[in-house]
């Protein structure tokens, strides 16, 4: 009975720490190629939400399918929002920075709450509450889904970055800013395209999130503690490190609701996370190449 019970919440663990991984990601790319740590990141996943809540009220098209549009809706105001309002901060200027992000997050959230109000709105599918048996075992299909397509969104970011000349540029600035502009690269650009695919992998996010989770201008404000906790674990500026931080973070509060109540389940996520600081304050992939 323990060990069915152990191994149910550990499926639940790597299922939600799938879509952390997705959000950890978008994180650690910005941060990785522009050295700063968007707080606003919640604000986007909230966005996300939204954009396929009201997608799919109007058209009745599944989330899944909305992914696309939506991140290609992301990739276009992350990129304007850089180039108009990030980059507006001098290079680092770490508290303007921080600073700026803050505040754009209680803009985005006061914004929504004046367009959609404060009532908690979900999206009801077929396979919303719908559960795969496995004899002792279950696992809910939204998760699954969730899961699936954050890994193949993973991949994708992957191939991209190892495998085009856009990619390469944008890992060649992570690694080393200066010889990148030495080379000829328009730096200011790349940045400028790091933070709208990290806003765009946010945003995709919040739409998966959409399937299972309810819907409000808050709704992405608990997930950017989770972000930051799984790259501080993997690594500041490594995405495997993220991902696996992400899937870390997701096992180790579903396990710990075996023996805490559910309200205390992110403490052993934080005792893990200042453990980390503490013996290796560089994460377990905290190496010179940032993505």
């Amino acid at each position: 009975m323990v060990f069915t019970s152990i191994l149910q919440h550990a499926i639940d663990g790597v299922l939600i720490g799938g879509v952390y991984a997705l959000l950890a990601a978008g994180l650690t790319l910005i941060f990785g190629v522009m050295r700063m740590a968007n707080f606003a990141q919640g604000g986007f996943v909230m966005l996300g939400m939204y954009a396929a809540l009201k997608l799919y009220n109007s058209l009745g098209l599944d989330p899944y399918v909305l992914s696309l549009p939506i991140g290609v809706a992301a990739i276009v105001a992350g990129y304007l929002v850089e180039r108009l309002v990030i980059e507006r901060v001098p290079p680092g200027e770490v508290d303007a920075q921080m600073l700026l992000t803050i505040g754009l997050s209680y803009v985005i959230i006061n914004a929504a709450v004046i367009a959609f109000g404060v009532t908690p709105q979900t999206i009801v599918l077929p396979y919303t509450h719908a559960l795969w048996n496995f004899g002792d075992f279950y696992a809910r299909k939204a998760l699954v889904y969730a899961c699936l397509a954050s890994v193949l969104m993973m991949a994708a970011l992957w191939i991209f970055l190892h495998h085009t000349w856009l990619g390469r540029a944008l890992r060649a600035t992570a690694d080393d800013r200066g010889a990148a502009e030495i080379c000829g690269m328009r730096v200011k650009h790349l940045q400028g395209v790091a933070f709208a695919i990290g806003i765009a992998m946010a945003a995709i996010a919040g739409g998966l999130l959409s399937t299972f989770q309810p819907v409000s201008p808050t709704a992405g404000q608990p997930y950017i503690l989770i972000m930051f906790i799984a790259v501080v674990l993997g690594g500041i500026g490594s995405i495997e490190g993220a991902v696996i931080g992400a899937f870390s973070v997701g096992l180790i509060a579903q396990m710990s609701n075996l023996a805490l109540p559910l309200a205390l389940e992110d403490v052993p996520v934080f005792c893990l996370f200042v453990l980390t600081l503490f013996l290796r304050p560089s994460g377990l992939f905290g190496l010179r190449a940032r993505v």
